[in-house]
């Protein structure tokens, strides 16, 4: 499904999903976007599949992926996955990428949920709340 489809997470007992929302010592670098764990991911942009990392270093959590694809410079990241991609494959907005993960296991009580990153070509995290919501307008976009 297109990532731009899903919600934004609300409050529950994790917190929220919103761009900056408190994550104890830091600031959520993300947006949470709410969809059943299983959900095929589709790519939201045309671009080359660049890192297929870990976000959490401890063992309990290596079933936990992202998948980064780059595109002029800039990072969009999709975590919480397992990854149907290869490392320097080219996609296409729309191309499957991935398949959302539960995170109920490892966070009880937390609303299942794919999280959405932006990095700046300065290797800075930015607010993807624009891209989403620039993502959701072309979906409702009739013309």
């Amino acid at each position: 499904m297109n990532i731009f489809s899903f919600p934004i997470r609300g409050f529950d007992n994790h917190g929220r999903g919103h761009y900056g929302a408190p994550r104890g010592s830091h600031t959520h670098q993300g947006i949470d976007l709410v969809c059943e764990a299983g959900t095929p991911i589709q790519s939201p942009i045309v671009g080359m599949i660049t890192k297929i990392g870990w976000p959490y270093p401890d063992e309990s959590r290596q079933h936990l992926r992202y998948v980064e694809i780059t595109s002029e410079g800039w990072a969009y990241r999709v975590m919480y996955v397992e990854p149907l991609v290869e490392l320097w494959q080219n996609v296409t907005a729309g191309d499957i990428i991935c398949r959302s993960l539960t995170l109920k296991d490892i966070f009880p009580g937390i609303t299942d949920h794919i999280h959405f990153e932006v990095i700046d070509s300065k290797n800075n995290h930015v607010d993807p709340t624009p891209v989403y919501l620039a993502g959701r307008s072309q979906l409702w976009d009739i013309d």
